[in-house]
């Protein structure tokens, strides 16, 4: 995942290869985990499986609290395949501490990784 500012080419990336970076693995009710083979770039990805026992659980990866004077975008790419597969949503925490969906897909979306690359306006994220 990175956050890339809309008129600058910098970005604060993780790439999640080695550790969380600065992402926080909310294990609410289930944790996600760091796989390695299979993913879009590099070697490793984030993974949580959301079938079986894990069934209607949230699955939750948050990033600290951003202090921006523009706009940015977070960026990923994301892979969901299965017959009962869920849902993946993007919330932010504004001012005013509410969330609000920025993202959201749903049922299962193919064999291969998807792109999304989502406007973000200054808020706390959770994936």
């Amino acid at each position: 995942m990175s956050f890339r500012r809309l008129r600058k080419a910098q970005a604060l990336t993780c790439a999640f290869e080695n550790e969380f970076c600065k992402w926080i693995n909310d294990a609410g009710e289930v944790a996600w985990t760091l796989l390695k083979g299979g993913a879009y770039e590099g070697e490793r990805y984030v993974y949580t499986e959301a079938s079986g026992s894990n069934k209607n659980k949230q699955f939750i990866l948050e990033s600290e609290r951003f202090v921006m004077d523009s706009a940015i975008k977070l960026s990923f790419y994301y892979h969901m395949k299965g017959t009962k597969m869920g849902d993946l949503k993007v919330l932010g925490l504004g001012s005013a501490d509410a969330w609000n969906e920025l993202f959201s897909v749903s049922g299962s979306q193919g064999d291969s990784w998807l792109h999304a690359e989502i406007p973000i306006p200054g808020w706390r994220l959770r994936v």
